[in-house]
């Protein structure tokens, strides 16, 4: 699963206090950069 494996190494990256620790903005934010096309954020923020 993509999801998992990237969480994975969010964990393994920021060491598993941080990573568990980060606020849900943060963490919003890191999943939207990875999972989100960037055209579909675009018209998202056009519509409104």
């Amino acid at each position: 699963n993509k999801a998992l494996t990237w969480w994975n190494t969010q964990v393994q990256a920021r060491g598993h206090e941080a990573a568990i620790g980060m606020s849900w903005a943060d963490f919003k934010a890191l999943l939207v950069e990875e999972f989100y096309p960037s055209n579909e954020m675009e018209k998202l923020e056009s519509d409104f």
